[in-house]
């Protein structure tokens, strides 16, 4: 595998940066390869060499979001069951604190509601996976509650993420990781 060298690091860096700026800013949908190369101080040669066009950044973002994700999952649903959700929580909090800024921008691009449910897809579907399968339980009843619950979630943490609710995350997490043990003895 061949490393990018850092001049090209340094620019892709540069634009992504000044993509996230500008999407605090403005609609998403508004911002141009000229705001973006303005904001970076590059040419547009130096754009066009890296993207196609502006919403290849927010694309490029938004799928090395869902791979830290992923990951994320990986390391925790390996490591336990989720009788106990908090510690998958917690690491939801840690990932989102460690980038906050890409986080952010995130909620404010013009596919973040394509993105939400690619997202809330794969946290449900790996949620589910990683449940016991208990003859007893209620298996539609739980499956309701899970896409209820996964929906409050990214809800929540979008209101977070917009600066629209005043709770932390680690208040949230607190509330979800109780809906979730009452759900569990609920459905089981």
């Amino acid at each position: 595998m061949v490393k990018p060298n850092r001049s090209v690091l340094r620019s892709k860096n540069m634009l992504r940066k000044a993509y996230i700026e500008l999407s605090t800013e403005k609609d998403a949908s508004k911002i141009t390869v000229v705001d973006v190369v303005n904001r970076a101080n590059l040419s547009r040669n130096t754009f066009y060499a890296h993207y196609p066009d502006v919403n290849a950044i927010a694309e490029e973002i938004e799928n090395e979001f869902i791979q830290k994700f992923n990951l994320y999952l990986d390391q925790t649903l390996f490591s336990q069951k989720l009788d106990h959700p908090l510690p998958l929580l917690k690491r939801f909090e840690q990932f989102i604190l460690n980038d906050e800024d890409d986080c952010r921008m995130l909620v404010h691009t013009q596919n973040y509601p394509i993105f939400l449910e690619k997202l809330k897809k794969l946290f449900i579907d790996r949620l589910v996976a990683n449940i016991d399968d208990e003859p007893s339980r209620d298996k539609y009843g739980f499956l309701v509650f899970v896409h209820v619950l996964a929906s409050g979630l990214i809800e929540l943490y979008t209101l977070y993420l917009k600066s629209e609710i005043d709770l932390s995350l680690a208040q949230i997490n607190e509330e979800i990781n109780k809906m979730f043990l009452a759900g569990l003895r609920l459905y089981q």
